[in-house]
């Protein structure tokens, strides 16, 4: 992920700050209506509650943009993950001794903490796996310049063995873009016209 670039920068910053006010937001309200609960909710707990499990998986997801875009940044993951962990004992430092209704427990710690150090080292690799299936399926369908298609491959179009045969029946033949030459974005399909007929024209000319 680049990070070099005032654009690139500029869009880190903005995810950074919409991640803040999303956290603010979400975690410094007041929720008069849970005092009861938050009484016979442990600080120690890790799953707390019936809504346990939700609740940690919600504060994964809540604190996994701010990791993503303290990466875009060039932070380290250190440096983000302790930013993290300490924005989170701030949280709910205010939470216990400021916000009516709201629980300040060590599994809330973990899970923000966690959830940015998610973001910040999954994210690159979950854009490097996207951009290479993108690649491996543009490869596949024969969308690089000099590549075979397979279709194409399949009736002997653009190999040597269909290219001696068309010469042989007095037919268009098709031939590889050569090695070495610059094809322009009309040939780079992969394909270059030898006869009369278009490529286009060719290709759907063969029967299926």
């Amino acid at each position: 992920m680049s990070h070099g670039g005032r654009g690139d920068r500029a869009g880190a910053g903005l995810l950074v700050l919409v991640s803040l006010a999303v956290i603010a937001l979400t975690t410094l309200r007041a929720n008069p209506s849970q005092l009861d609960r938050v009484a016979e909710t442990a600080w120690t707990c890790l799953v707390c509650g019936d809504a346990g499990t939700t609740d940690v998986l919600l504060n994964l997801l809540l604190f996994a943009p701010l990791g993503v875009g303290l990466r875009w940044r060039g932070w380290s993951g250190g440096r983000a993950v302790l930013a993290i962990c300490l924005l989170t004992l701030a949280i709910e430092g205010t939470q216990a001794f400021a916000l009516a209704g709201r629980d300040a427990t060590i599994s809330d710690v973990l899970a923000n903490s966690l959830g940015g150090a998610i973001g910040w080292w999954g994210w690159p690799r979950l854009v490097g796996w996207s951009r290479s299936r993108g690649r491996r399926g543009a490869a596949g369908r024969g969308g690089d310049c000099g590549g075979e298609h397979p279709r194409l491959a399949r009736h002997g179009v653009g190999t040597a063995s269909g290219r001696f045969a068309g010469a042989a029946m007095g037919g268009p033949t098709a031939a590889p873009v050569g090695a070495g030459t610059t094809p322009s974005p009309a040939r780079c399909s992969g394909w270059r016209s030898t006869g009369s007929m278009s490529p286009t024209t060719r290709y759907r000319a063969l029967p299926t």
